[in-house]
């Protein structure tokens, strides 16, 4: 088997990777056990393919050490060229070079920059070409050279096998193969006895039948065009490699068959693990730069907007450097199936490094893309990844850069762009919203920038009094021996902003850049003495309502929080039953021995303390029986999920009852139509809210 390989690169250390990945050092104990007789103990991961190499600094070198293979016929099945080679012929010239020495050689050509697309590298090589970016993987390189090499061996045993067939030919009958002759009109003129498959997936039973479609177009095309033609094809249980011959000077078409079913599997497992990351099953690096350069090309002529994400893990290195490096590999399959449930049918999901992976997502504007970003964001904060007796929390920032007409490029210059994005969304402080979005107009600096100035906006609404407070209202369903009776009005304290020009601004803007500046504390201690204020000021009915306050997990991990709260309650003489704090699970889950002291603070003050976003990370029932909570307040995606799947029913079933025997008030939010009011009191839910129950209404 042809397994040589030509490099030719002007950097010597450039070299020495490809030698070190292609051809492995012999370790030296096991030379020693092979010199005294004893046998060597094979790793069983260990490579078994291995490569002749050459390598040449220049292309003149390149191409005189290929000649000299001609002429000892030896040639080399791949040749590897680096793109620019100072101050001699560069990668194109010399590929160019190499094939006229040798046509069957298959060029890879490898740069980290070039101005010429690959169509124009095929087109002047007049032969295919692969172009592949730097920096490449060890993998990407071995797949690419070992699969290359399995290819030039098979065309060069189908040239030898033709030869081959000419001679059985003599001999029809005495061949095991299939062989076939047609006439010029795809008449069948004769088979052998090992026909009969063939000529079923030909859809011909017998001598004397015509073929059909497109088997009469192939014979009339090799007949007229008077060359060869080579088709594969493809039955239950086994592949063909066809040749169909032309025998003009007696009016027919040889057709012979070679069973490549061994081969024709073997391909397309290598083709797989060429293309895909060995750990997760996902695309590799190399792949994901074709298929995003497929749909530059696409945008180019078609238009259109897309978006390609960047995600680097938080924390990673905590895993590998705690737990060893296979409860990190294990860490990353079960972080590349949490990822994989966030992408649509379609999207493109790859792992491009060590913890870093690239999406694709097709056909969305930039909010459009932020949102699937956030998403990611939020699965990966709340999901808890085990391994022996140990619970590990990830994050992820993620980068976003836009595809559209005015803005193409090559796709590595595209990955980074989202690379430099994802960068700036390290800085920002809720693990659950470290989306960051690249603006091609404006530097990234320009775009941190943005963020500065919606925190100074936050700053002056403080100031300025420019807060509002909103209430939607929590209903209740049932009359029970519960903590807070039926007749109790309960509402969730909303907070929203007013901009400068009067536009009432949602927490979803300002919030990020609130906890990316550290103002978060402020807020909150804004919205207590407000709500405090309220409810002192309130007479009636209105006075002995429940108020369910959100505490942020930035002021749970400041210090000073449950002290403020003490002296409003001391200030103000309001009644504390009347108060519940909201904080969100998975704020709760990684600082359960903080939010434990907080509930028990909390409950000596007359305080209650409520689970928001219940269901969101895991192991929630786990850390409901740890945490001495008096209401949880169940996950929105879930409670949308009861009427149409019933998995996420189950879900919030189980957590209803899981709460009731454990004596927690549950409430049921992001009711959003009757279908689930019906579905949720069907099943005993407390409490119920969501925009049918009311929409949040300014706290007058």
């Amino acid at each position: 088997m042809n397994n040589r390989i030509l490099v030719i690169d002007d950097d010597a250390q450039v070299i020495e990777t490809y030698r070190e990945i292609l051809v492995p050092m012999v370790d030296e104990i096991d030379e020693l056990a092979t010199q005294i007789g004893l046998p060597v103990l094979e790793d069983e991961n260990q490579r078994q393919f291995e490569f002749e190499l050459m390598s040449a600094t220049q292309g003149e070198e390149g191409v005189e050490f290929a000649r000299m293979a001609v002429e000892m016929k030896r040639p080399f099945a791949v040749a590897m060229i680096d793109m620019r080679m100072p101050p001699g012929m560069d990668g194109l010239q010399t590929a160019t070079e190499l094939r006229k020495l040798d046509d069957r050689i298959l060029i890879v050509i490898v740069t980290a920059y070039t101005d010429r697309s690959i169509e124009e590298i095929q087109k002047v090589l007049n032969h295919d070409a692969i172009l592949v970016y730097k920096p490449f993987t060890g993998e990407e390189i071995f797949q690419m050279a070992r699969t290359l090499c399995i290819s030039w061996n098979d065309r060069e045993e189908k040239q030898e096998a033709y030869r081959e067939i000419e001679r059985l030919a003599t001999y029809p009958e005495e061949n095991p193969s299939p062989i076939l002759r047609f006439s010029a009109e795809g008449e069948l003129l004769y088979c052998n006895p090992h026909s009969e498959g063939l000529l079923k997936m030909m859809e011909v039973a017998e001598v004397g039948e015509q073929l059909k479609g497109a088997w009469l177009k192939r014979i009339r095309l090799v007949y007229q065009g008077g060359q060869a033609l080579y088709v594969e094809v493809a039955g239950k249980s086994i592949f063909y490699q066809l040749t169909l011959a032309p025998i003009s000077d007696r009016g027919y078409i040889n057709c012979y068959a070679q069973d490549i079913t061994r081969r024709y599997l073997l391909n397309r497992q290598l083709t797989y693990q060429a293309r895909h990351d060995s750990l997760t099953g996902l695309i590799n690096r190399g792949e994901f730069v074709r298929k995003l350069n497929l749909l530059l090309r696409r945008v180019q002529k078609q238009g259109g907007e897309h978006a390609v994400l960047y995600l680097d893990l938080d924390r990673f290195k905590e895993v590998n450097d705690s737990a060893g490096h296979v409860a990190g590999d294990r860490i990353l399959c079960d972080l590349s199936s949490v990822l994989l449930n966030e992408v649509k049918d379609g999207d493109v999901l790859a792992r491009i490094g060590g913890d870093e992976f690239s999406m694709v997502v097709y056909e969305v504007t930039v909010e459009q893309a932020r949102a699937v970003a956030l998403r990611i964001c939020s699965a990966v904060a709340k999901q808890n990844f085990p391994w022996k007796g140990r619970d590990f929390q990830l994050g992820v920032s993620v980068g976003i850069t836009m595809i559209h007409s005015d803005n193409l490029t090559d796709a590595n210059d595209v990955i980074n762009r989202a690379d430099q994005a994802c960068f700036a969304a390290k800085a920002l402080e809720n693990e659950q919203e470290r989306a960051y979005v690249y603006h091609l107009d404006r530097p990234i600096d320009d775009q941190k920038n943005e963020a500065l100035e919606l925190a100074n906006e936050v700053r002056h609404a403080i100031e300025n009094g420019m807060f509002r407070l909103y209430l939607q209202p929590i209903q209740r369903q049932d009359s029970g021996a519960d903590r807070v009776e039926r007749n109790t009005a309960c509402y969730e304290v909303l907070l929203r902003m007013e901009s400068r020009d009067g536009r009432v601004v949602a927490p979803a803007e300002f919030i990020p850049s609130s906890e990316q500046f550290d103002l978060m504390p402020i807020l909150d201690r804004w919205v207590i003495e407000q709500v405090f204020n309220k409810i002192a000021s309130l007479q009636g009915e209105a006075r002995r309502a429940i108020y369910t306050i959100n505490l942020s997990g930035m002021s749970l991990i400041g210090e000073g929080i449950e002290l403020f709260i003490h002296d409003q309650l001391v200030r103000t003489q309001i009644d504390p039953a009347q108060l519940i704090f909201e904080l969100d699970e998975s704020v709760a889950y990684r600082q359960m021995t903080m939010v434990q002291q907080f509930i028990d603070l909390m409950h000596k003050e007359g305080i209650r303390v409520a689970i928001d976003d219940y269901g969101s990370v895991a192991s929630s029932f786990t850390s409901l029986q740890k945490l001495p909570v008096d209401m949880v307040k169940i996950d929105g995606k879930l409670i949308r999920g009861v009427i149409h799947n019933p998995v996420e029913q189950s879900i919030v079933e189980s957590m209803l009852r899981v709460s009731t025997v454990l004596g927690v008030e549950c409430v049921a939010v992001s009711v959003e139509n009757s279908e689930t009011v019906t579905a949720l009191k069907q099943m005993g839910m407390p409490w119920l809210q969501g925009f049918f129950i009311g929409k949040p209404e300014p706290w007058a």
